[in-house]
């Protein structure tokens, strides 16, 4: 038996040992869905510039087929009702997938198609603004105890935020800004590796763009970044 407090204390073991985020989050997922004895927790991570939802991770029991291939590229317009629960801040507990029938059938037909009958999800924020959820497919023990999803929501958030800002911060380091490409720190780091791991020589290419200064001058440094861009693209 899985009791909430040692699920919480458990999460933010792993959440903090783990090297490697996505096992980490696998596993508190696995602690999530058997302390709810459900068949499958997953995360659930919004694009609202684009207007779509994409499963990240996802942990299944055994026998129960995992749908995160197939839970990509989810347009909003298509789960209404979990978007209007989550901008309001609400937990969304559905005892009876049926009760959407009805009122929201592409809703219906969206957790139908993956044997959700039931759930329990809680959202998590960026800047104040729902960016995702966390939730249980089919919980039938515990259901008075949506509030450790809520710390576990918020947990999980917090390491995905400090994860993503170091990674982001690890590839401005180490590219050009404009171009995308390896900047000369990174050129730097790769020759020391091949001195130490190659024995035999290598060559490199370089490459100039003839007339930039001009261009910018004429034309604008908007054009002219855009002449390097175009350039650093045919040289991937």
């Amino acid at each position: 038996k899985y009791h909430m407090e040692t699920v919480m204390l458990e999460s933010l073991r792993t959440l903090n040992s783990a090297d490697d985020l996505e096992t980490g989050i696998t596993r508190i997922l696995e602690l999530i869905t058997r302390f709810y004895d459900g068949e499958r927790s997953y995360i659930i991570e919004i694009d609202r510039e684009h207007g779509y939802a994409h499963n990240i991770y996802e942990w299944c029991r055994e026998g129960v087929p995992p749908q995160k291939a197939s839970l990509q590229n989810i347009a909003l317009d298509a789960i209404p009702y979990i978007v209007e629960t989550f901008n309001k801040k609400q937990h969304l507990i559905l005892s009876q997938v049926e009760e959407l029938k009805c009122t929201y059938p592409s809703e219906y037909q969206f957790l139908t198609r993956r044997n959700a009958h039931s759930l329990f999800a809680v959202p998590f924020e960026d800047e104040s603004a729902f960016c995702g959820y966390i939730g249980v497919d089919n919980p039938t023990i515990n259901q008075d105890t949506i509030r450790l999803l809520d710390s576990i929501a918020l947990n999980i958030s917090g390491e995905m935020k400090k994860r993503r800002l170091y990674h982001r911060l690890e590839y401005e380091a180490s590219h050009d800004a404009l171009s995308g490409l390896l900047n000369r720190g990174s050129f730097v780091q790769y020759q020391e590796k091949l001195d130490r791991s190659m024995d035999r020589s290598c060559g490199i290419v370089a490459a100039d763009i003839n007339g930039l200064k001009q261009l910018n001058r004429d034309y604008g440094h908007s054009l002219g970044d855009q002449v390097i861009v175009t350039a650093s693209s045919v040289m991937r």
